[in-house]
């Protein structure tokens, strides 16, 4: 009995001693694996997004510039403004050569108008394919008497392609918004995704209305014109000019200007004679009617 009570101990110290070597042995390797895993890990590249994912993300993130890392230039969006002030002592025959001018380079007169006191004054506003206008704009200089010219230019080149890029993320948002909705069954959820498709959609309407005008202003350039009618076309002083010569151009001016004033004094002048007619009677009526006053005060 004693024999066989020592034999089971004997097994069962065995079995402990090959269990704990055994357990130690997993615990090393284990502690082996992850001390190679990490330095694996570690000194592994990160790996690459999955091809479907890769192309959403360039579309969120940079679909509006797919063109500048394939090598394509983007098209400038350059507004072109100008204008030019002008008299002229032949104001029909100037005004018909000022529209001439914008539908002759292919653009048109967007909008215009003549107002006439005394003397007329056009303003006009009028558009030219933009590798026209440098040449309307010296067309329009040689209309006339010209008082000043000037330009402007804004290159919307980086808000266009930037407005652009927004707008085609707002329409992936947009298009996966719309099936979420199809989608959905919960009355809360279909109302939130229908105010928020909502608002995608008023955010796409500005943004291409945007760039439709950043199309319009760059393709065809704004010119305004105005252009004043006078008797006589004043003498234009230029820097070239002798000092006696500006003198002489200055005098000319000044003596017309001051022709000019006393026409515009007797126009004004006639425009209200009758009602000063009319203040006159009336007083000349006040004074007689005081004198006899007077007269009658004295007699008493």
């Amino acid at each position: 009995m004693r024999r066989w009570i020592a034999a089971i101990l004997v097994l069962l110290l065995a079995g402990c001693s090959a269990k704990s070597g055994n357990t130690a042995s997993m615990q090393g390797a284990a502690n082996g694996y992850l001390y190679d895993s990490y330095e694996s890990v570690a000194a592994a590249p990160m790996p690459a997004m999955e091809a479907p994912m890769m192309d959403s993300a360039k579309s969120m993130d940079y679909g509006a510039r797919d063109d500048l890392s394939s090598g394509v230039t983007q098209e400038e969006k350059v507004i072109k403004n100008g204008s030019v002030s002008l008299e002229s002592d032949n104001f029909d025959q100037d005004l018909e050569r000022i529209k001439g001018v914008a539908t002759g380079l292919g653009g048109y007169v967007e909008s215009a108008r003549v107002e006439q006191s005394g003397l007329r004054w056009f303003y006009g506003v009028m558009r030219v394919p933009k590798d026209s206008f440098e040449k309307a704009k010296e067309e329009l200089e040689n209309t006339g008497s010209l008082i000043r010219s000037s330009e402007s230019s804004q290159n919307a080149t980086s808000e266009y392609y930037d407005t652009l890029g927004r707008l085609e993320i707002k329409k992936v948002e947009q298009e996966r918004t719309n099936l979420m909705r199809e989608r959905a069954t919960a009355i809360e959820d279909i109302l939130y995704l229908e105010q928020r498709l909502g608002e995608i959609t008023a955010d796409i309407e500005v943004m291409e209305a945007r760039l439709a005008n950043i199309d319009s202003l760059a393709s065809y350039s704004v010119i305004t014109v105005d252009l004043e009618e006078v008797q006589r076309v004043g003498v234009r002083v230029l820097d070239g000019d002798s000092l006696g010569l500006r003198i002489k151009k200055s005098f000319l001016n000044s003596v017309d200007a001051t022709g000019r004033f006393f026409q515009g004094a007797a126009i004004s002048f006639a425009s209200v004679s009758i009602q000063l007619a009319i203040i006159l009677l009336i007083v000349a009526f006040g004074i007689v009617f005081f004198k006899k006053y007077k007269r009658k005060e004295m007699q008493n």
